[in-house]
């Protein structure tokens, strides 16, 4: 069956799909705070601050969101990208409300533990520091880094390790604030509900969620 899309008075934008074949439901949230929105000097804020939305909340540690989403057998997981962080998730009808819940606490509610802010930047380094032994990785960045310039595709999603350690939990904390907003995102559900339901659940979930004005993001000329 063909999707529909739909608009909340927030501004979030949201297309449905009904597939009745299996009790799942599948919810897909496409923001637009990927690498075009990281700040010079601070290249890699934008994958960091989506990579550390399931590592803590006001009211739920890493700890409790891994617990909840096994006690559901749900698949929830966030990842930044050059153009959009994306949230997905996965579970049966019978759990969408506590699923929905404690996606709408991780979007809405992030903490950004200082401890777990470290470990990641240190991670990514890492990973970043381990990928220059691979000589297709490192001419594939230096290709890039030519091919773009000053414009933000020039560096990987992951950030530089210059900007990852000039990155500080406030960072974290505005660029969440900024970006994270329902007149910044669009939302994809596709399952085994009706277009009654989706709309009940969209608006339940989504609709108390405050739209704000969104920074005016500066990009250089690409050479």
């Amino acid at each position: 069956m063909l999707g529909t899309r739909h608009q909340l008075p927030n501004d979030l934008v949201w297309l449905f799909s009904p597939q009745t074949e299996l009790p799942l439901v599948t919810l897909e949230l496409l923001i637009k705070a990927g690498t075009l929105t990281d700040p010079p000097g601070k290249e890699g804020l934008a994958n960091l601050t989506a990579s550390l939305l399931l590592n803590g909340t006001k009211s739920r540690s890493a700890a409790k969101i891994a617990s909840e989403l096994d006690f559901m057998g749900a698949r929830l997981s966030v990842a930044g990208g050059g153009d959009f962080a994306t949230v997905s998730l996965t579970v049966l009808k019978k759990d969408l409300g506590p699923a929905l819940e404690l996606l709408k606490d991780i979007l809405l509610n992030p903490t950004f533990p200082e401890a777990e802010v470290v470990r990641k930047v240190n991670q990514f380094k890492a990973a970043l520091a381990s990928a220059e032994d691979e000589p297709k990785v490192v001419a594939s960045r230096t290709f890039i880094k030519d091919l773009y310039g000053p414009f933000p595709y020039s560096h990987p999603v992951m950030g530089t390790p210059q900007g990852l350690s000039a990155i500080t939990r406030r960072d974290l904390v505005e660029f969440h604030r900024n970006y994270y907003r329902p007149n910044n995102t669009v939302l994809s559900l596709v399952g085994d509900l009706t277009p009654e339901e989706a709309q009940k659940w969209v608006t339940k979930i989504f609709g108390p969620w405050a739209a704000a004005p969104l920074p005016q993001v500066k990009l250089p000329a690409i050479p």
